[in-house]
């Protein structure tokens, strides 16, 4: 038997022990094996821990002097060797054997270890040749951190683009907790966020003398409306992360809200006043406009760029007779608002109507 296992630092190592010899050819001894751990379930930061077969004859005495076998199972030898994988049972039928633990794992070999424990074989022969065996698996845990999230607070972004803090405390589990300084988190956003742009300033920060730490999340400008509704529909998922002897621990996944702030369209130029709303008044001879208006956060005051604005005729008689940037007869025109917030709309009434023509759009405005 051999087991292979690839260090941290990328050099493989293996160790190989004698086969054990188990078939149908080979009687069944009376010998009864029971096994435990010590302790009972394996610390994955332990580098060893022990295995102790016990064999009991039928009338209950112990089985002593018997040799045992034990080999661990395949697809779990990874990072498991046993320190001389033959023993004998003591005066107490106990075969005891020292199973070490690399601790050159990695973050996910130790995951999977952890996940799948380490199954074994244990084979015990008797003086006549015949043999009893056992297969069992010890489980492995990770140790209880001693460090917890004492808070975190989550901001809210506007859909329209921003940026919030996300801050995180760090404290001991103790009674009278106390500050944990100089500890690395780590952030990952979720991947709808990332599809979308949106960026934390620094990755990873160092917890200062009160615990903490923060991360600015940015939210990109000029997304657009199917991507803002998505985004809000989703949110900002993230996970913070800290490592302790070792091993990564992970806050539970956090969501930063979307909110869709109140925003106000003006317009700039209107050159006149109709029915007490601003205006525009172009003759049937071949006459020309332009609609300028500016897009405005009214929670920040920040013009709002990349944004579409629907520029709509309710009369679409009236709208077949002009052309709006470059389309004609459309009565629902769309444009997107510049680095400004800023967007116009040149309306041009063409110079070729006829008369049936000049008359409708003379009577409509």
């Amino acid at each position: 038997m051999s087991a292979n296992i690839t260090e941290a630092s990328g050099v493989p190592s293996t160790a190989s022990s004698e086969s054990i010899r188990i078939g149908a050819d080979i009687g069944q001894s009376d010998i009864t094996l029971t096994a435990q751990s010590v302790p009972a379930i394996a610390n994955i930061l332990d580098e060893q821990f022990k295995l102790q077969i016990l064999g009991k004859r039928k009338d209950g005495s112990a089985a002593v002097g018997r040799t045992v076998k034990l080999v661990i199972n395949e697809g779990f030898t990874t990072g498991i060797t046993i320190q001389g994988n033959e023993q004998t049972t003591n005066s107490n039928g106990v075969a005891e054997f020292t199973v070490r633990i690399s601790q050159n794992l990695t973050q996910a070999q130790r995951d999977q270890l952890i996940k799948t424990g380490i199954a074994y074989t244990a084979v015990l022969t008797d003086e006549d040749g015949t043999q009893s065996k056992i297969i069992q698996k010890v489980n492995v845990e990770q140790p209880a951190t001693s460090i917890q999230f004492a808070s975190i607070t989550t901001p809210e972004i506007s859909e329209l683009g921003g940026s919030g803090n996300i801050g995180v405390r760090l404290t001991s589990k103790e009674n009278t907790a106390q500050p944990v300084r100089d500890k690395t988190v780590t952030i990952q956003l979720g991947a709808k966020a990332l599809e979308y742009g949106v960026t934390v300033t620094q990755t990873t920060a160092t917890t200062d003398f009160n615990g903490e730490a923060i991360f600015a999340v940015n939210v990109p400008k000029g997304l657009t409306a199917v991507q803002r509704a998505d985004l809000k529909n989703t949110g900002i998922n993230y996970q913070l992360t800290y490592a302790e002897n070792n091993v990564s621990y992970n806050s539970e996944i956090q969501k930063v809200k979307i909110t869709t702030p109140s925003v106000s369209l003006n317009i700039l130029n209107a050159t006149n006043n109709i029915d007490n709303q601003a205006g525009y008044i172009l003759n049937n001879v071949g006459s020309t406009a332009i609609i300028q208006a500016q897009l405005n956060n009214q929670s920040s005051g920040e013009q709002v760029a990349n944004q579409t604005v629907k520029l709509v005729f309710d009369n679409p008689q009236l709208a077949s007779l002009l052309t709006v940037n470059g389309q004609l007869g459309s009565s629902n025109i769309t444009a997107s608002t510049n680095a400004n917030g800023l967007v116009s709309f040149n309306v041009v009434v063409p110079n070729n109507l006829n008369d049936e023509q000049k008359k409708r759009l003379a009577s409509k405005y």
